[in-house]
């Protein structure tokens, strides 16, 4: 009994890194360091991202324009998501309270969602 408990825990846990895998896919993850050099990018490709805040703390949410300023969208307070319709080429900078980045997500048209820690 003990064997088959772990083999089926082993499964569940493949299928959440696969999840996880497939949600990757959805923004490529850049560096805070590259926010200086990142712009929105001129696209069609409509697609939404689902922002999910799993920290214990204040997310923000920026988007970068075309000239490369922050333009504030959201606040998401612990466990709050919101969904964000965006377009391929468009990087979202993740921040905390203060508007120290986390992390700038640039989608790649594929909708989906982006899990804030």
């Amino acid at each position: 009994m003990r064997v088959f408990t772990k083999t089926l825990l082993g499964a569940v846990a493949l299928t959440i890194l696969a999840g996880t895998a497939d949600a990757a896919q959805v923004a490529r993850m850049r560096s805070c360091d590259d926010e200086h050099d990142l712009v929105a990018q001129r696209s069609t490709r409509a697609t939404t991202i689902v922002f999910r805040n799993r920290s214990g703390e204040v997310r923000k949410l920026f988007w970068l324009n075309f000239d490369g300023d922050r333009v504030a969208y959201s606040t998401l307070q612990p466990g709050e998501r919101v969904e964000q319709p965006t377009y391929s080429g468009h990087p979202w900078v993740a921040t905390n309270r203060r508007g120290q980045c986390i992390a700038i997500f640039v989608p790649t048209g594929r909708d989906g969602r982006v899990d804030l820690d």
